[in-house]
């Protein structure tokens, strides 16, 4: 499945954009470790990290609207049964 598929249409541009700075996060952490900034390159990861949480928040966004969706057509279902 596509990325973006994982995210509300509203919430795509975001996450897609959350995706790119974690890479780009990832990427400098590794150029400041070859250079030996230790403390810069974590400091690179943990906001990496931090994105990340940011994106499964978004996709669990996704998910709960679908759930209520689905409780929503039983509750009809039944009410109409």
């Amino acid at each position: 499945m596509p990325f973006s598929d994982h995210f509300r249409e509203s919430d795509k541009q975001q996450a897609l954009h959350y995706r790119k700075e974690i890479f780009d996060n990832k990427e400098l952490s590794s150029e400041l470790i070859n250079q030996g900034e230790f403390d810069k390159a974590e400091m690179q990861l943990m906001h990496a990290l931090r994105l990340l949480a940011e994106v499964r928040i978004l996709k669990r966004r996704k998910i709960t609207d679908q759930e209520l969706q689905l409780s929503d057509q039983a509750m009809k279902t039944r009410y109409n049964w």
